[in-house]
């Protein structure tokens, strides 16, 4: 299994995420995906890479992130972590008071 931290959350439209798999093992490889409503998406080419963290560039909306790692001898791919569904980075929406000019 791994934990799966995202970094900020909650972000800025337009800020870029670093995504950070924590393995309980050793892992050297690693398949993030995100899905920002139309379905999950590979971030990692191919679909298991050796890059840990990774970063998610210009978020622009509620985004969900997910992870599966995998120790290069031997042992299995984990399910999707966490919990299959993975996390949410949400959006902040910074509201400002309209300027009165006199």
């Amino acid at each position: 299994t791994a934990t799966l931290t995202a970094t900020p959350s909650p972000a800025c439209v337009g800020d870029n995420i670093t995504l950070t798999a924590n393995p309980s093992v050793n892992a050297n490889l690693y398949r993030f995906q995100y899905n920002s409503g139309g379905g999950w998406i590979n971030m990692t080419n191919p679909q298991m890479g050796n890059t840990n963290p990774v970063l998610y560039s210009s978020i622009t909306t509620n985004t969900q992130f997910r992870v599966k790692v995998r120790e290069a001898l031997g042992c299995n791919t984990s399910s999707w972590q966490p919990n299959n569904q993975g996390i949410t980075v949400p959006i902040s929406n910074v509201v400002t008071q309209p300027i009165n000019h006199y």
